[in-house]
């Protein structure tokens, strides 16, 4: 793990690393905590002193892998996955030396990405794929963290690798195979 302190876009310092938490597979960092993810645990990370990073709670999954990582001030949302489908779970984080399960919510798909808008932190977007003619991304009504209501589904051309979501528009880079890549446009004036 590198911790960089970006001055300018040309003037990128690395402040602190540690070997500690190599391999962590994804992260993300609310209200002075990094969320980091390593197989099937979430890590809860103080990084106030970057040259020694501190693990302050850890959650791990019992049905799989953590493959994505959303937080907001009182929850974090992952994706997680095993052998033969994929989950939304859903953490209470308010005590971040205890993340606790709050709820969960079964895809049917693979779980590909989440994105919750800076502008609308009710709504959480969800890339998936059920097949190779069934992707897109699912969005959430996440007021109500434990009882999630589904609000608008969107398909892509391909399977979605990762979501963008900025005013009224989603971005979405897809893929089918190695050589066909989308960078798809969508517009959710009207998902309410």
């Amino acid at each position: 793990l590198w911790i960089y302190h970006i001055v300018e876009p040309e003037v990128v310092e690395l402040i602190g690393s540690s070997w500690d938490w190599a391999g962590l597979f994804r992260m993300d960092a609310k209200s002075g905590k990094l969320y980091a993810a390593r197989n099937d645990s979430l890590f809860v990370l103080d990084y106030s002193n970057p040259e020694s990073i501190e693990q302050v709670g850890v959650y791990s999954s019992n049905f799989g892998n953590v493959r994505n990582i959303k937080a907001t001030d009182e929850n974090a949302f992952l994706t997680t996955f095993n052998e033969t489908s994929s989950l939304l779970e859903v953490l209470d984080i308010t005590d971040a030396t205890n993340p606790a399960l709050l709820s969960d919510l079964d895809l049917e798909a693979t779980g590909r990405d989440l994105f919750i808008p800076a502008t609308d932190s009710s709504k959480l977007f969800v890339a998936y794929t059920k097949g190779e003619a069934d992707n897109g991304i699912s969005i959430w009504d996440i007021t109500d963290p434990e009882n999630m209501s589904a609000v608008s589904d969107i398909k892509t051309q391909a399977v979605p690798i990762t979501i963008w979501v900025e005013d009224t528009l989603v971005y979405a880079g897809s893929n089918q195979g190695f050589e066909n890549w989308f960078l798809e446009q969508f517009s959710i004036s009207n998902i309410d």
